[in-house]
């Protein structure tokens, strides 16, 4: 954006997503205030963030642990929430039990389980959403759908976990039909799955800069948008 400052070309972005959140909605018959919109921050600047803090964006989501932990230390506001939202391995975990609002990539039952008994020996709950790896691609973390069932089961059993519902990246799309079919399939499986289970607004992670649009239209509560408000990474 030629001539423009950082703040000018950032808000101007972001103008643009939440113009599409709107008319998403509008299309939906649904209500803006049920989509929270992350500011997915992987390898974004610490002045970007700064920058979309004051521009009314209070959710931010982080793909690696450390820069997750060095930039939760920068920001002393606690009306920011941090998400986690990459791949987790049990050995970090320690390091955002209490410290994250949510972790959307929980995929396996040892991990259910080792989050858990972090959260027993600091006396904590933690909120969590299952990934579902729904082109069952080997290079994504995620449970296959026919394990979905299982493994929320097993997690609603571990009293300090709060399962809010499930997230997804699904494999890329060649058209909106296309992605809105695997959206679709997100949230009848939590429809079938979660909802009698007792979870009654399962919350639905899915949906990026280039689909999030019809990730709303067919359910999504949470949005992970990155380049979309940011920009290019470092």
């Amino acid at each position: 954006m030629v001539g423009m400052s950082l703040e000018e070309e950032i808000k101007s972005r972001l103008d643009v997503v939440q113009e599409q959140i709107e008319k998403a909605c509008r299309r939906s018959q649904r209500s803006k205030d049920s989509i929270t919109l992350i500011g997915v921050s992987k390898k974004q600047s610490l002045e970007k963030m700064f920058l979309v803090q004051q521009l009314g964006v209070t959710h931010f989501g982080e793909n690696y642990v450390q820069e997750l932990t060095e930039k939760k230390s920068e920001f002393q506001d606690s009306s920011v929430h941090w998400h986690f939202i990459g791949g987790l391995q049990r050995n970090k975990c320690k390091f955002l039990v209490g410290e994250v609002d949510l972790i959307h990539s929980v995929d396996r039952l040892p991990l259910a389980q080792e989050i858990h008994r972090l959260c027993e020996d600091s006396q904590k709950r933690q909120s969590i959403l299952i990934q579902v790896n729904q082109g069952e691609e080997i290079s994504k973390s995620g449970a296959h759908a026919d394990n979905i069932k299982e493994l929320a089961e097993n997690i609603m059993g571990l009293p300090t976990l709060n399962l809010l519902g499930l997230m997804s990246i699904p494999p890329p799309a060649k058209n909106e039909k296309e992605a809105k079919f695997y959206f679709s399939e997100l949230r009848s499986l939590a429809e079938a799955i979660l909802i009698p289970m007792g979870i009654s607004n399962p919350d639905l992670s899915m949906g990026m800069s280039h689909d999030f649009m019809w990730a709303i239209e067919e359910g999504a509560t949470m949005i992970r948008v990155g380049t979309g408000i940011f920009g290019s990474r470092a």
